[in-house]
């Protein structure tokens, strides 16, 4: 029973953990956003996004203006390549 009870809490520590992820950063020079089917201008400056920001694994973005945007997160985590070639792997998050 007691090698039972370690297996299912080994478990739900191992399923618990790879939930919750540290937080990370990343600094761009270029940004573009798409919004409403239609990508932005890539606008030139200092942006510092923070991946997991807080317990709902939302994205803040700082940029070189001094503004701070919180990007909540409403999906999780799509993968894919371009369609162009398959050259290029993208992560793809939906937020508002």
């Amino acid at each position: 029973m007691k090698k039972l009870l370690l297996i299912i809490l080994s478990v739900v520590f191992i399923a618990f953990n790879s939930y919750s992820q540290d937080n990370f950063r990343r600094d761009y020079t270029y940004v573009s956003i798409y919004q409403d089917g239609v990508w932005s201008e890539s606008n030139e400056g200092d942006n510092t996004f923070v991946f997991n920001a807080n317990e709902r694994n939302d994205i803040i973005h700082y940029t070189n203006s001094g503004k701070k945007y919180l990007y909540r997160k409403l999906s999780g985590i799509e993968e894919g390549y371009t369609e162009d070639d398959n050259r290029y792997k993208y992560q793809l998050v939906m937020v508002l």
